[in-house]
C-alpha cells in the first residue's frame, strides 16, 4: 500500500482512539480543535492529511501532546508492518 494512505490513515485510527477515550464527539472534537466537524470526520476515515499546525490543535483537543500522536502513529505503522 502507499506509504503516505498509510500514514494518513494511521492517524484518523490514532485520533479516534483517543477522541473516544474522551468520550467525545467529532463535533466537540472539531470545536476544541477550531477546525471544521467535515474536516475531523475526513481525517478520521484517512482521507484528509492534517498539517503540522492542525496537528498540534488536535493534540491540544485531545489533550495529549503532539509528539504522543506521532508516537502512537508510528507504533501502530510499526505493528501493521509486522503483519
Amino acid at each position: 500500500m502507499n506509504k503516505n494512505k498509510d500514514l494518513t490513515r494511521a492517524f484518523g485510527e490514532v485520533m479516534e482512539e483517543c477522541r473516544r477515550g474522551l468520550g467525545i464527539s467529532q463535533e466537540r472534537l472539531a470545536l476544541k480543535a477550531e477546525v471544521d466537524r467535515s474536516f475531523v470526520g475526513k481525517v478520521a476515515l484517512g482521507s484528509n492529511n492534517p498539517s503540522l499546525e492542525t496537528i498540534f490543535k488536535l493534540a491540544g483537543a485531545l489533550e495529549v501532546s503532539p509528539e504522543e500522536l506521532i508516537r502512537r502513529v508510528r507504533e501502530r505503522l510499526a505493528g501493521s508492518a509486522k503483519g
